[in-house]
């Protein structure tokens, strides 16, 4: 039996099985040969709490592990050879592999709740751009298990671990720049992380472009000028001469046209070597993100 069924890392759990500690250890006392698992998450500051005839009620702190239900496992030890309880779903030789599958159908699962703590950005552009790095618990380090919404627009996951998820902000909007609140939603192994975060898309933050010439005959050494408002200062910028590839922005497919002037609303750079083609041209500003583009 596990109380509560669910919660995220930092959670105290009680667990009450048989043989979880020895029979002479008194009520209250710390349990050093007991190693108590929730899937891939370790319990510490294991504590006997209740010995009722020959059921033992062992509380815990549940540290960080991968959400999702995941099965509980105990371990007892003496000396150096580590001993299945009733609440254990086979032997293992390793304490940490306690994702395997239970051997009945009475094994006792908790489910991990993960949860978001901050952002590293919290405001950008509305055609997005920056890295945001998520901060949190029950996360996974496998990117094909974590899912991150920015509203309704899936964001594209750059790497992970179990308390970090970097990816990149996805643009709010093609047709119009304007002052934009969305939550966003992390979710791991198809279960969603909580709080909700807000992330704010501002006008004042987003770069526009308005022109950019030549638009044709570009070959190595031709200079770009980028015409717009609130294109940042020098050091801010980068332009970049992106493929017509289906990879997002910032995923290494573009190539930098190096920035030779800058002020608010102009900005030249000097065209790369790029074979015949059509491409896009990415402004973005540090902090901030891309550039919107006006239709």
């Amino acid at each position: 039996l596990v109380w509560p069924s669910s919660g995220p890392a930092g959670t105290s759990i009680n667990v009450t099985g048989t043989a979880l500690a020895d029979s002479t250890a008194p009520v209250g006392s710390t349990l050093f040969n007991l190693l108590l698992t929730v899937g891939n998450a370790k319990c510490s500051s294991m504590r006997l709490v209740r010995a009722d005839g020959g059921l033992q009620t062992v509380e815990c702190i549940l540290s960080n592990g991968e959400a999702g239900n995941r099965y509980v496992n105990a371990l007892t030890s003496a000396g150096s050879a580590w001993t299945k309880t009733s609440t254990t779903s086979r032997p293992t030789s390793l304490p940490d592999a306690s994702l395997a599958a239970p051997s009945t159908s009475t094994q006792a699962t908790f489910r991990i709740v993960s949860t978001l703590m901050s952002l590293s950005v919290i405001n950008g552009s509305v055609a997005g751009g920056q890295r945001m790095i998520i901060m949190g618990t029950g996360f996974s380090h496998l990117t094909d298990k974590i899912a991150v919404y920015f509203a309704n627009v899936r964001a594209l996951v750059v790497q992970s671990n179990p308390t970090q998820v970097e990816c990149i902000v996805p643009p709010v909007s093609t047709s119009a720049v304007q002052d934009k609140t969305v939550q966003i939603m992390v979710q791991t192994n198809g279960q969603s992380a909580t709080p909700k975060l807000s992330f704010y898309y501002l006008k004042s933050l987003t770069p526009q472009i308005a022109s950019i010439s030549p638009s044709s005959d570009i070959q190595e050494g031709t200079v770009l000028t980028v015409v717009g408002e609130r294109l940042g200062t020098v050091g801010q910028v980068r332009v970049l001469i992106n493929s017509s590839s289906p990879l997002p922005h910032g995923c290494g497919n573009e190539v930098e046209c190096n920035v030779l002037t800058v002020n608010s609303t102009h900005v030249q750079c000097r065209a790369p070597a790029r074979p015949a083609g059509s491409y896009s041209v990415i402004l973005s500003v540090q902090g901030q993100g891309h550039a919107f583009v006006s239709q």
